[in-house]
Protein backbone atom coordinates (compact mmCIF):
# COMPACT_ATOMS: atom_id res chain seq x y z
CA UNK A 1 0.00 0.00 0.00
CA UNK A 2 1.58 3.38 -0.73
CA UNK A 3 1.00 6.16 1.35
CA UNK A 4 -0.48 9.09 0.67
CA UNK A 5 1.08 12.96 0.78
CA UNK A 6 -0.19 13.77 3.79
CA UNK A 7 0.57 10.48 5.06
CA UNK A 8 4.30 11.24 4.19
CA UNK A 9 4.32 14.91 5.39
CA UNK A 10 3.34 13.44 8.75
CA UNK A 11 6.32 11.19 8.61
CA UNK A 12 8.33 14.10 8.03
CA UNK A 13 7.45 16.79 10.25
CA UNK A 14 7.71 13.89 12.60
CA UNK A 15 11.46 12.83 11.42
CA UNK A 16 12.49 17.17 11.86
CA UNK A 17 10.82 17.24 15.33
CA UNK A 18 13.88 15.38 16.32
CA UNK A 19 16.47 18.20 15.31
CA UNK A 20 17.79 16.26 12.49
CA UNK A 21 19.86 18.37 10.20
CA UNK A 22 21.66 16.42 8.12
CA UNK A 23 20.16 15.76 4.96
CA UNK A 24 21.76 12.41 3.66
CA UNK A 25 20.51 10.99 7.04
CA UNK A 26 17.15 12.63 6.55
CA UNK A 27 16.23 11.21 3.24
CA UNK A 28 17.43 7.67 4.38
CA UNK A 29 15.20 7.32 7.63
CA UNK A 30 12.58 8.76 5.78
CA UNK A 31 12.74 5.99 2.85
CA UNK A 32 12.98 3.89 5.58
CA UNK A 33 9.97 5.09 7.78
CA UNK A 34 8.45 5.22 4.76
CA UNK A 35 9.05 1.68 3.42
CA UNK A 36 8.35 -0.05 7.09
CA UNK A 37 4.87 1.81 7.74
CA UNK A 38 3.77 0.60 3.93
CA UNK A 39 5.33 -3.17 4.88
CA UNK A 40 3.19 -2.89 8.36
CA UNK A 41 -0.08 -2.04 6.50
CA UNK A 42 -0.16 -4.63 3.84
CA UNK A 43 1.21 -7.37 6.55
CA UNK A 44 -1.44 -6.30 9.38
CA UNK A 45 -4.29 -4.47 7.11
CA UNK A 46 -3.59 -1.22 9.61
CA UNK A 47 -4.60 1.81 9.26
CA UNK A 48 -1.46 4.45 9.49
CA UNK A 49 -2.36 6.22 12.13
CA UNK A 50 -1.75 2.49 13.82
CA UNK A 51 1.12 1.52 12.25
CA UNK A 52 2.90 4.77 11.78
CA UNK A 53 3.30 5.22 15.63
CA UNK A 54 3.86 1.20 15.56
CA UNK A 55 7.09 1.64 13.71
CA UNK A 56 8.35 4.57 15.21
CA UNK A 57 8.18 2.93 18.60
CA UNK A 58 11.32 0.61 16.91
CA UNK A 59 13.83 3.65 17.45
CA UNK A 60 12.42 5.48 20.69
CA UNK A 61 14.62 3.54 23.05
CA UNK A 62 17.92 4.00 20.93
CA UNK A 63 20.59 5.56 22.79
CA UNK A 64 23.92 7.04 21.45
CA UNK A 65 26.90 9.02 23.76
CA UNK A 66 28.89 11.02 21.88
CA UNK A 67 32.21 10.60 23.77
CA UNK A 68 33.06 8.78 26.89
CA UNK A 69 32.10 11.83 29.21
CA UNK A 70 29.95 14.28 26.09
CA UNK A 71 26.00 14.15 25.65
CA UNK A 72 23.72 11.72 25.58
CA UNK A 73 21.26 11.31 22.64
CA UNK A 74 18.16 9.51 22.01
CA UNK A 75 15.96 8.17 19.59
CA UNK A 76 16.19 9.35 15.80
CA UNK A 77 18.78 11.92 17.05
CA UNK A 78 21.11 9.20 18.15
CA UNK A 79 20.79 7.18 15.17
CA UNK A 80 21.78 10.32 13.29
CA UNK A 81 24.78 10.98 15.26
CA UNK A 82 26.52 7.38 15.11
CA UNK A 83 25.53 8.04 11.03
CA UNK A 84 27.62 11.28 11.23
CA UNK A 85 30.28 9.44 13.88
CA UNK A 86 30.40 6.60 11.46
CA UNK A 87 30.68 8.87 8.47
CA UNK A 88 33.21 11.33 9.84
CA UNK A 89 35.62 8.60 10.48
CA UNK A 90 37.12 7.34 7.27
CA UNK A 91 36.69 10.96 5.98
CA UNK A 92 39.99 12.60 6.22
CA UNK A 93 41.28 9.06 4.70
CA UNK A 94 38.94 9.63 1.42
CA UNK A 95 39.60 12.97 0.82
CA UNK A 96 43.52 12.11 0.46
CA UNK A 97 42.60 9.60 -1.45
CA UNK A 98 40.85 11.55 -3.77
CA UNK A 99 43.49 13.87 -3.76
CA UNK A 100 46.14 11.02 -4.76
CA UNK A 101 44.05 10.15 -7.69
CA UNK A 102 43.95 13.63 -8.92
CA UNK A 103 47.70 13.69 -8.49
CA UNK A 104 48.18 10.15 -10.53
CA UNK A 105 46.22 11.81 -13.16
CA UNK A 106 47.17 14.29 -15.94
CA UNK A 107 45.93 16.78 -13.85
CA UNK A 108 49.38 17.09 -12.43
CA UNK A 109 50.87 18.99 -15.12
CA UNK A 110 48.48 21.16 -15.19
CA UNK A 111 49.39 21.97 -11.44
CA UNK A 112 53.39 22.06 -12.87
CA UNK A 113 51.75 24.77 -15.55
CA UNK A 114 50.26 27.16 -12.84
CA UNK A 115 53.35 26.24 -10.32
CA UNK A 116 55.47 27.95 -13.04
CA UNK A 117 52.61 30.85 -14.02
CA UNK A 118 53.22 31.62 -10.25
CA UNK A 119 57.10 31.74 -10.34
CA UNK A 120 56.56 33.69 -13.51
CA UNK A 121 54.62 36.64 -11.37
CA UNK A 122 56.94 36.23 -8.68
CA UNK A 123 59.58 36.91 -10.73
CA UNK A 124 57.73 40.18 -12.14
CA UNK A 125 56.34 40.88 -8.87
CA UNK A 126 53.02 40.32 -9.05
CA UNK A 127 52.81 38.87 -5.32
CA UNK A 128 49.79 40.40 -3.86
CA UNK A 129 47.36 39.64 -5.75
CA UNK A 130 48.88 36.19 -6.61
CA UNK A 131 48.80 35.49 -3.16
CA UNK A 132 44.82 36.41 -3.15
CA UNK A 133 44.34 34.35 -5.95
CA UNK A 134 45.82 31.56 -4.32
CA UNK A 135 43.95 31.83 -1.10
CA UNK A 136 41.03 32.55 -2.48
CA UNK A 137 41.22 29.81 -4.49
CA UNK A 138 41.66 26.89 -1.28
CA UNK A 139 38.95 29.37 0.41
CA UNK A 140 36.41 28.17 -2.39
CA UNK A 141 37.03 25.39 -4.12
CA UNK A 142 36.76 22.52 -1.97
CA UNK A 143 33.00 23.38 -1.55
CA UNK A 144 32.19 25.35 -4.81
CA UNK A 145 29.61 22.05 -5.11
CA UNK A 146 27.71 23.26 -2.51
CA UNK A 147 28.00 26.97 -3.19
CA UNK A 148 27.30 27.28 -6.17
CA UNK A 149 23.93 26.17 -5.62
CA UNK A 150 23.25 28.95 -3.29
CA UNK A 151 20.27 31.45 -4.37
CA UNK A 152 19.69 34.86 -2.84
CA UNK A 153 15.77 33.79 -2.54
CA UNK A 154 16.96 30.56 -0.89
CA UNK A 155 18.90 32.70 1.49
CA UNK A 156 15.87 35.04 2.05
CA UNK A 157 13.91 31.72 2.83
CA UNK A 158 16.18 30.55 5.45
CA UNK A 159 16.64 33.83 7.08
CA UNK A 160 12.97 34.67 7.65
CA UNK A 161 12.23 30.89 8.45
CA UNK A 162 14.16 31.82 11.42
CA UNK A 163 11.69 34.30 12.88
CA UNK A 164 8.86 31.86 12.37
CA UNK A 165 7.86 29.13 14.67
CA UNK A 166 7.92 25.81 13.38
CA UNK A 167 4.57 24.85 13.65
CA UNK A 168 3.25 28.01 11.42
CA UNK A 169 5.75 26.79 8.90
CA UNK A 170 5.05 25.09 5.35
CA UNK A 171 6.82 21.41 5.08
CA UNK A 172 9.42 22.92 2.35
CA UNK A 173 10.32 26.17 4.62
CA UNK A 174 10.48 23.64 7.40
CA UNK A 175 12.96 21.77 5.86
CA UNK A 176 14.85 24.44 4.49
CA UNK A 177 15.61 25.56 8.19
CA UNK A 178 16.19 22.82 9.54
CA UNK A 179 18.19 20.58 6.96
CA UNK A 180 21.63 21.47 5.42
CA UNK A 181 24.43 19.09 4.15
CA UNK A 182 26.55 20.04 6.81
CA UNK A 183 29.81 18.29 5.28
CA UNK A 184 32.16 18.18 8.13
CA UNK A 185 34.88 18.62 6.56
CA UNK A 186 36.28 22.19 7.10
CA UNK A 187 39.97 20.99 7.67
CA UNK A 188 41.34 22.48 4.12
CA UNK A 189 39.66 26.04 5.32
CA UNK A 190 41.22 25.14 8.90
CA UNK A 191 44.87 24.46 7.48
CA UNK A 192 45.06 26.97 4.70
CA UNK A 193 44.06 29.53 7.48
CA UNK A 194 46.54 28.78 9.71
CA UNK A 195 49.03 28.15 7.20
CA UNK A 196 48.94 31.21 5.75
CA UNK A 197 49.30 33.23 9.18
CA UNK A 198 52.07 32.00 10.00
CA UNK A 199 54.43 34.90 8.83
CA UNK A 200 51.99 37.14 11.05
CA UNK A 201 52.45 34.64 14.08
CA UNK A 202 56.19 34.92 13.49
CA UNK A 203 56.22 38.71 13.28
CA UNK A 204 54.48 38.89 16.35
CA UNK A 205 56.20 36.57 18.75
CA UNK A 206 59.63 36.57 17.59
CA UNK A 207 60.56 39.29 15.03
CA UNK A 208 62.79 41.97 16.60
CA UNK A 209 60.70 44.67 14.64
CA UNK A 210 57.59 44.85 13.37
CA UNK A 211 58.46 44.33 9.69
CA UNK A 212 56.82 41.41 8.63
CA UNK A 213 59.51 38.06 7.52
CA UNK A 214 61.40 38.72 4.29
CA UNK A 215 60.28 34.72 3.23
CA UNK A 216 56.95 35.40 4.23
CA UNK A 217 55.73 36.26 0.43
CA UNK A 218 57.40 33.44 -0.97
CA UNK A 219 56.36 30.96 2.08
CA UNK A 220 52.74 31.78 1.63
CA UNK A 221 52.87 31.59 -2.21
CA UNK A 222 54.00 28.13 -2.08
CA UNK A 223 51.64 27.27 0.52
CA UNK A 224 48.84 28.15 -1.50
CA UNK A 225 50.81 26.16 -4.95
CA UNK A 226 51.01 23.20 -2.05
CA UNK A 227 47.63 23.51 -0.89
CA UNK A 228 45.78 23.22 -4.29
CA UNK A 229 45.92 19.77 -4.90
CA UNK A 230 44.30 19.02 -1.52
CA UNK A 231 41.33 21.48 -1.84
CA UNK A 232 40.95 19.85 -5.21
CA UNK A 233 40.58 16.21 -3.42
CA UNK A 234 38.18 17.95 -0.88
CA UNK A 235 36.07 19.25 -4.24
CA UNK A 236 36.50 15.84 -5.74
CA UNK A 237 34.89 13.95 -2.81
CA UNK A 238 32.04 16.45 -2.04
CA UNK A 239 30.93 15.68 -5.22
CA UNK A 240 31.29 12.40 -5.36
CA UNK A 241 30.26 11.68 -1.53
CA UNK A 242 28.45 9.19 -1.08
CA UNK A 243 27.92 7.50 2.54
CA UNK A 244 26.70 3.65 3.00
CA UNK A 245 23.95 3.59 4.97
CA UNK A 246 22.84 0.75 6.99
CA UNK A 247 20.48 1.04 9.61
CA UNK A 248 21.51 -2.38 10.81
CA UNK A 249 24.83 -1.52 11.72
CA UNK A 250 23.88 1.82 13.48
Amino acid sequence: MNLTTPQIETIERYILSWDIYNKTFYYEILDHFISATESRMDDTNEEFHIAFPEVSYLFADDLYQKGKIGMEFYGIKAMEMRFLAKSKKNGFKNILSATFSLLKSRWVFIWVLIALCCFQLYQVGIIKPLMFVLFFANTFIPYWPIIKKWTLKGSFEMFKSIFQFEEKLELPELKRKKLSYQPGYHLIWLVNFQLTHIPRYYEMFFSPSEASPTWGNPYLIVIGLLLLPFSLGVNKYVRSRKIDFNLESL
